[in-house]
Parts: C-alpha cells; structure tokens; sequence
C-alpha cells in the first residue's frame, strides 16, 4: 500500500512541475476524479466536475458506471492530455475569483494495456485571483496569479455507455 501511494504521489508530483507547472493542473483534477469514483465518493467527486459534468455524471447510478469501466488501478489508465486553447479574457469571469485566463485541454482516457480508448474528456483552467476585479490585473503573467483551478467540464463514456441524454443539461452546451 505505501508503494501504491509514493508511486501515486511522484506521478502528481512529476505531472505538476514537468507539463503544466501549477499544482491543481488537469492530470491531478483526472487523478483525484478517478480516486472519487474508486471510493464511490459522489462528494469528491463533484469538486473535480464542472455543471454540465455534473449534469450528467453526478448521480449514485453513473458513478458506479465509471466505477465498472473504469480501470480500477490508476497506473491502468493513460490519459493523454493535450492542450488545445490558451487565451487572456477580454473580459475578466467571476467563478468564486475574477478569472483573467483560460486554457482548455481535451484528453482521452486509454486502457494502458489494450490501449482501448475508454473516454474523452474537456478540461478548462482558470488563473485569476481573490481581489476585487482591476483592470491592471490583465498584465499580469499568467501562472503568477495565486488561483489556478481546473476542472472537467465535459466527460464522454467511448467504449461503455454514456448516461442517458437530459433536456436540462442542454443549458450547459458544452462541447468536446
């Protein structure tokens, strides 16, 4: 068991300072995420996912879903994160903080040994801080303001079932 942990531990280590350089980076929002569905954690869970995630994946009967298609042993799943937009808001995004950037990541969740595609998922990022809103925060560098959260906003299921459609979740429209 502390083998399992150290080894989870370097993982969330080396993906935090060699790819994404903040701690709360999207392969530790997947890694956390996945943890929640091991534990049949819903609380956990539902901290990792966006609303219109939420929409879809944040109930008992989709849990235990991820928790049957989903490798059960993190090393077994290879997400392969890739980012696809970075952007300063025009705008700065009130989201608990005033967010200044974003950046949105896809990644597909593969099997490790049958390199089956499992899932697909959207990450966005959002770098902003806890002040109030002020125009000169817009120059500041982007990993130099002190919240950076991400989260999974849209998660779909490619080689098991994906829950059933919801009219209600369409307020969301969120895109892979």
């Amino acid at each position: 068991m502390k083998w399992v942990f150290l080894s989870l531990a370097f993982l969330a280590f080396s993906c935090e300072r060699a790819n994404f350089g903040f701690k709360n980076n999207p392969a530790e929002v997947m890694l956390r995420a996945h943890r929640a569905v091991q534990a049949n954690n819903l609380d956990d869970l539902k901290i990792n996912l966006s609303r219109h995630a939420l929409c879809y994946w944040g109930n008992e009967i989709a849990l235990n879903n991820l928790k049957s298609n989903l490798p059960s042993d993190i090393r077994k799943l290879n997400p392969e994160i890739v980012l696809v937009e970075s952007k300063q808001l025009k705008t700065p995004r009130f989201l608990g903080y005033w967010a200044y950037y974003e950046d949105v990541y896809n990644a597909q969740l593969v099997d490790a040994d049958s390199r089956i595609l499992l899932g697909e998922a959207r990450i966005e990022c959002h770098f902003g801080v806890d002040a109030v809103k002020r125009e000169s925060d817009a120059v500041i560098p982007k990993l130099s303001f002190p919240q950076r959260n991400c989260k999974v906003t849209v998660l779909k299921a490619r080689s098991f079932n994906n829950p059933a459609h919801k009219k209600e979740c369409d307020t969301f429209s969120e895109k892979l």
